[in-house]
Parts: C-alpha cells; sequence; structure tokens
C-alpha cells in the first residue's frame, strides 16, 4: 500500500499545535507504543527489508505530532461540524495508512466503530442527533464491517486461517461490546425514539458470525479447541491486569460489570478445559470461545467507557445491566430454538426485540431479510 506522505504533508503544515497539544500526542503515541509491544527479532537483511514499513508509521506519527492545531480540534467533532471532514479524511486517513499489516488492518476498523459511537454518545448527550447523521454513520459502519469481512476471506483464501480466525474472534467480540454501548446510549437518552444504533450493531453481529470457523475432521476439533483454551486463558489475564489497575479508581456499575465478567469467562473456561478432557471438542471450542470473547468484549467496553471523556454516567451505566441480560437471555433462547428447529419459539422472541424500537417496521423488515439470508 502506497502511502501518501506528501498530500498528507500538504494537509497538516497549513496548521500548528500548541505546545500542550504536541504533548498530548507524543503522550498518545507513547501509550500506543507501550500497549503494543514489539517482539523482539534476530537481525537479518531480509527481516529489515520487511519490517521496513514500520518507517512510514513513525514519520506519520511525527507528521501529526508537529502540525496543526486544526488537526487536533477535528477529534472532538461531529457530524455536521466543520471540521468533521477533517477527521474523517485526514486524520482517519493517517490511520489508515498506519495500518501496515493485516491484524492492525482489522484494529482499524474496529476503531472507526468505535470512533462514530463516541460521537453517536455525543449527539445524544448534547442533543444534536438526528435521524440524517445516524443514517450516514450506519453507512459507515456497513463500509467498516465490509472491509473486516472481505479481509478475514482473503486471509482464509490464502491459507492464513490461524490469523484468520483470531482476527475474526477478536472482532465478533468488539461488535459485541459495541451493542452493549449502543444500546446503553440509546436506553440512558431522552432523544433515544427514532434510533436504530443498536439494531445496526446487532445486524454487524449477524453478519460477521457467519465468517466462522468449520472445522469438520476430529483432530482439527482438537487442535482448535486447544488454540481457543490459550487465547481465553490469555484474555482473561488481560482483563484482570485491566481489573487490578482500576480496581482502586472504578466503583459501582463499571466495577461490578468487570468482576462479573471475569467471573463469567472462568466459568466459561473451566467447562470448557472439562469437555476438553472428556474428548469433547466441539463443546470444548465453542465454550473456549465464549469465555474469551467475553473477556475481550469487556476490555473493551470499559476502554469505550473510559474514552468516552466523562460523557459516561452511572445513571447510563445503569442501563447496561437490564438490557444485557435481557438479550444474552434471548440469545440463549433463540440459539437453542435454532438447534431444535422452534420456529415458533423463536417468533415470539423477535417479536419481543421489536419492542426495543419505536419504529417496528424497519426493525421488522430487517430481521425479515436475515431470516431470508439464514
Amino acid at each position: 500500500m502506497k502511502i501518501p506522505f506528501r498530500k498528507i504533508k500538504q494537509d497538516l503544515n497549513t496548521y500548528k499545535l500548541s505546545l500542550v497539544e504536541k504533548e498530548d500526542v507524543l503522550k498518545s503515541i507513547n501509550l500506543y507504543m507501550a500497549e503494543n509491544t514489539v517482539v523482539q527479532q534476530s537481525f537479518s537483511l531480509n527481516l529489515f527489508i520487511r519490517k521496513n514499513y514500520m518507517i512510514p508509521a513513525i514519520i506519520i506519527a511525527l507528521l501529526l505530532a508537529t502540525s496543526g492545531g486544526t488537526v487536533a480540534a477535528a477529534e472532538n467533532s461531529l457530524p455536521g461540524d466543520i471540521l468533521y471532514a477533517v477527521k474523517l479524511n485526514v486524520n482517519e486517513k493517517v490511520m489508515s495508512a498506519a495500518a501496515v499489516s493485516d491484524d492492525a488492518e482489522a484494529d482499524v476498523q474496529a476503531k472507526f466503530v468505535e470512533r462514530r459511537l463516541q460521537e453517536y454518545n455525543k449527539m445524544l448527550d448534547k442533543k444534536v442527533w438526528s435521524a440524517e447523521k445516524e443514517k450516514q454513520m450506519a453507512d459507515r459502519l456497513t463500509v467498516y464491517q465490509a472491509k473486516t469481512s472481505a479481509l478475514i476471506e482473503r486471509l482464509r483464501a490464502e491459507g492464513k486461517s490461524e490469523l484468520a480466525d483470531n482476527i475474526y474472534d477478536r472482532m465478533l467480540a468488539k461488535v459485541k461490546s459495541f451493542e452493549e454501548f449502543a444500546s446503553m446510549v440509546k436506553n440512558a437518552s431522552e432523544e433515544k425514539g427514532g434510533s436504530k444504533m443498536p439494531e445496526k450493531i446487532r445486524e454487524m453481529r449477524n453478519n460477521l458470525s457467519g465468517l466462522d470457523e468449520v472445522e469438520k475432521t476430529p483432530e482439527g476439533l482438537k487442535v482448535s479447541a486447544e488454540k481457543h483454551i490459550r487465547n481465553a486463558t490469555d484474555s482473561i489475564a488481560k482483563l484482570v491486569e485491566v481489573y487490578e489497575a482500576k480496581k482502586t479508581t472504578v466503583e459501582g456499575t463499571l466495577k461490578t460489570y468487570i468482576e462479573s465478567s471475569l467471573t463469567e469467562a472462568r466459568d466459561y473456561l473451566a467447562q470448557a478445559e472439562a469437555k476438553f478432557s472428556a474428548n469433547e471438542y466441539q463443546d470444548a471450542k465453542e465454550l473456549a470461545k465464549t469465555s474469551m470473547q467475553l473477556a475481550i468484549k469487556s476490555r473493551n467496553f470499559v476502554n469505550m467507557v473510559e474514552h468516552a471523556n466523562g460523557m459516561m454516567s452511572e445513571k447510563k451505566l445503569e442501563k447496561l445491566e437490564a438490557w444485557k441480560e435481557k438479550i444474552e437471555n434471548q440469545d440463549e433462547q433463540l440459539q437453542e430454538g435454532s438447534q431444535s428447529g422452534n420456529k415458533e419459539r423463536n417468533g415470539v422472541l423477535r417479536e419481543e426485540r421489536k419492542q426495543e424500537g419505536e419504529d417496528s417496521k424497519e426493525i421488522e423488515k430487517a430481521e425479515t431479510e436475515d431470516e431470508d439470508n439464514n
């Protein structure tokens, strides 16, 4: 991928950052580097040639750190603001250009979804939300998901199944955290009437679920189960790190959310390990995936709440638990109904979900399309 340095430099040279803004950008760069450590490898000329894509990423970071205040100011802009075009066409193009690996590309697409949802939260909070602005957001979400799906499919076609599966698992978990965040924000807002954002995220989740790996041989199932148990263990360990770092600073619903997520993820992992010991590899794999996705989803949700910059009140967080319990129960029953062919019960559950939105006709249309795809 060719990175348009000259164009980026021209766009950024128009503006100047203050010293405080430069310090904030450099702090962000240092934090990113600390959270995304590079594994040390032995030197070879071939490695140096292949890894020279790291230099453009550093240059882009320096361009941001030494250029204009408009670029920094655009980060706080919302749809309809004058600087929003700068946010999309300069800031986020720089982010995309810096994504020089398949893993990074998937993370960038997920990051763009998160940024749109932070804007959604702010628009509802500031009472500047409109159906037209949300429609534009939803169209962008469709593009982000299409790029992620295409990436996963390409990797599988290239025989890079393990990387594709890891990206799929991580992205599905993040989309689940996006769904929780959007539903909580909508339910806590006074202007929630016409919003369909949670339904849009749920549609993304359903579409992404169709890309799950399929292992048919007993040996393949065993290997997959081992991998997911290992990944679940790692994901839980990372969530524990988050909890240990934040348990003295967070309280109330958010702290309870982390603790309950940890307990649930550990329980699923224990079940997965028991199934694996009993040679029930399919069940072990599914339980381990659930454990891993719970841990990743929870960690990502906590980060989104923190990045809401004080706009996530305890009142909003309290809206999460009731909604989450209801949707999880419905998901479990829908899955059981699908496995048993109980279409009548599934129809009842879908009718219950329609009541979450004010415009039931639009939701019914989306659900009908989803059923046709299945």
